[in-house]
């Protein structure tokens, strides 16, 4: 699902370094079998901070 968070993230306008970034923390957090929703949320949040 990975790239797909980071897709999406991109989407909404973040550079794709960013996203990577941000989704890699965000699975780390949440461990390899996060769904896609749940990753992008907390990829989301990770952006903010």
């Amino acid at each position: 699902h990975g790239e797909e968070a980071v897709s999406a993230l991109v989407n909404l306008g973040y550079s794709r370094g960013d996203a990577f970034g941000a989704i890699a923390r965000a699975g780390k957090q949440l461990g390899g079998s996060a769904p896609l929703d749940e990753l992008i949320r907390t990829g989301l949040r990770e952006m903010t901070q």
